[in-house]
Formats: structure tokens, C-alpha cells, sequence
């Protein structure tokens, strides 16, 4: 078994839907699609520092049929949570250049 590092453990939370965590999630991913939406006929290059497992990003341009037309490069350092977040990017459709 691998060990966890303390940057995955601290995305448990994101499991349950009424922890603090997944609240702030929801109000950010709505902040990205608002943003998506008022930028609807440009080609879009987003850079996310920090980028964690990408649930905000990923998790918006995963539920959007115009998700071509973004480019996202999440940027983290932690190996599992770049890991994590290749995984939901090809689980999404998506596939963001992830830089670790």
C-alpha cells in the first residue's frame, strides 16, 4: 500500500457533499462555468497553480459540451494528486497537460 501524502488526505472532504470543502467547491466551479459562459465564442488557455486534483476545473469542463475549446494546464507538485488529477481529466474526456 502506498502512503498517502498529507495534500491527498486534505481532498478527502471533497467525498462528502455537506462538508465546508465541497460547499467552496461548488461556488467555484460556478464562478469557472459563469466565466465559461460569458467567454462562449473565444478559445480559452486556462493555468491553475495549485491545481490539487483539478476537481474545480476538470469537474466543470466535464459536464460541458464545448470543452474543446479550452486548454487547461493544471499546475501541482504533489506526484499522487497530479496522478489524481490525470485520472479525472481522462475519466472527463478532457486532457489537460498536467505540469507537476
Amino acid at each position: 500500500m502506498t502512503a498517502r501524502t498529507p495534500w491527498q488526505v486534505w481532498h478527502e472532504p471533497y467525498a462528502d457533499e455537506a462538508s465546508p470543502l465541497s460547499r467552496r467547491l461548488r461556488l467555484v466551479q460556478q464562478h469557472i462555468a459563469a466565466w465559461l459562459d460569458q467567454r462562449s465564442a473565444e478559445r480559452l488557455t486556462v493555468v491553475s497553480a495549485c491545481a490539487g486534483q483539478g476537481h474545480d476545473l476538470i469537474g466543470v469542463l466535464a459536464s460541458r459540451s464545448d470543452v474543446q475549446r479550452v486548454r487547461g494546464t493544471p499546475l501541482e507538485y504533489d506526484p499522487g494528486n497530479v496522478a489524481a488529477a490525470r485520472t479525472a481529466a481522462d475519466q472527463a474526456g478532457s486532457q489537460p497537460s498536467t505540469a507537476s
